[in-house]
């Protein structure tokens, strides 16, 4: 017996690879019906407005990113940092390097989405409750400094783990020297320099003598 295709998923994985190479606003319904290969309708028939389906693209990876990141968190030793960052970073990149294809356009997609106004709400909504662990588990870590600067700390490192994924300037910046997708060695780098990071907002910053 023949299995009946999921047009849905075919709408949303022709929108995540659209979003993730294009932008929010200049991707439009058209563009995803037709890298989808359905009628035009048939977009609209199963999400009402283009926001509606931003925010199911969003929304799929999600929940298995927040479940594996938690996990990780569960496991860390939570007097260390270094843990602790680990263990946000580290799923990500496991996902992208071992699931599905989508996985990596997804990297690319939310960090779009994190710099866009018209994403930021769902961002918030799917991204945010795991986030205020993350944040909270630093605060702990570093006793005597403020919430506030742990907060700016972990947007700070997302940021540089989304531009390890989708920085492609560093093949020709190094005169190709250093290879871009090669996220195993940035990711040991990446530790490095948030280490790094983290020690300097606890020496800067921090309200203990």
């Amino acid at each position: 017996m023949t299995r009946r295709r999921d047009r849905s998923r075919d709408i949303v994985d022709a929108a995540e690879a659209l979003f993730a190479t294009g932008s929010f606003e200049g991707v439009s319904i058209r563009h995803i019906a037709k890298a989808a290969h359905v009628p035009l309708g048939l977009v609209t028939y199963y999400f009402s407005t283009k926001e509606a389906l931003i925010d199911r693209v969003i929304a799929r990876r999600a929940a298995p990113l927040n479940e594996a990141r938690e996990a990780a968190l569960s496991a860390a030793d939570l007097t260390d940092v270094q843990s602790i960052s680990r263990a946000f970073v580290e799923p990500l990149l496991e996902f992208v390097e071992d699931g599905e294809p989508g996985w990596h356009s997804y990297s690319l997609l939310i960090s779009k989405a994190n710099q866009s106004s018209s994403s930021i709400g769902i961002m918030a909504r799917y991204f945010n409750a795991t986030a205020d662990k993350f944040i909270k588990a630093y605060a702990d870590a570093l006793p005597g400094v403020p919430y506030e600067v742990c907060a700016r700390g972990f947007m700070m490192e997302g940021t540089l783990m989304l531009g390890l994924l989708s920085y492609r300037r560093l093949d020709t910046l190094s005169h190709g020297v250093v290879r871009s997708d090669d996220v195993r060695t940035a990711y040991r780098y990446l530790m490095c320099f948030s280490g790094g990071g983290w020690d300097a907002l606890k020496r800067d910053f921090s309200t203990q003598d």
